[in-house]
C-alpha cells in the first residue's frame, strides 16, 4: 500500500504522544507514542507489516458497538515512522516535528541512569507543548 494513503490514513485517525513511563522494576524513562484505533482490523494490520508495532484488541464499551482494535510503536519504531511519513501530513506535522526532534535528543541510558534539572525540564516541558498540540494549540 501506498506510504502516502497510510500517511493520510493516520493523519485522520492517529495520534503522537511523548510519555513519562514508571516501570514496576523502578526504572523511568520518557517515549514517543504513536498509535491507531480503529474497527478495521485489516488497516493495522498493514501499519504492523509495514512498521511493526503491536496491535491489541481494545475494551468494547458496550456489546452492540464493534469491535475495535489499536496499533501502537514507541520510541525508534515511532521516530522511523514519522520520518517517513511527515511529508505527507497535514493534519500532524507539528506534532511530528517536535516527536522527531524529542526522539532523537534521547540518548540511550542504563536503568536509573539520571537526568540532570535542566535535562528533565525540557522533557517535561515537550511533554506539554505535545499535549497543547494535540488539543488544537500552536498550530
Amino acid at each position: 500500500m501506498d506510504i502516502k494513503y497510510l500517511a493520510v490514513f493516520f493523519d485522520g485517525e492517529g495520534s503522537i504522544s511523548i510519555i513519562f513511563r514508571q516501570y514496576k522494576n523502578g526504572a523511568r524513562g520518557y517515549q514517543v507514542l504513536v498509535q491507531i484505533s480503529n474497527t478495521n482490523l485489516s488497516i493495522l494490520e498493514i501499519f504492523k507489516e509495514k512498521f511493526g508495532g503491536q496491535i491489541r484488541p481494545l475494551k468494547k464499551m458496550m456489546s452492540q458497538y464493534k469491535q475495535a482494535w489499536l496499533w501502537r510503536i514507541v520510541s525508534r519504531q515511532a521516530l522511523s515512522f514519522l520520518e517517513q511519513i511527515i511529508p505527507y501530513l497535514i493534519i500532524k506535522t507539528n506534532q511530528a516535528i517536535l516527536a522527531i526532534s524529542f526522539q532523537k535528543s534521547l540518548r540511550p541510558q542504563g536503568i536509573n541512569t539520571p537526568i540532570d534539572a535542566k535535562e528533565l525540564g525540557l522533557r517535561n516541558d515537550a511533554i506539554i507543548k505535545m499535549k497543547l498540540l494535540n488539543k488544537g494549540y500552536y498550530n
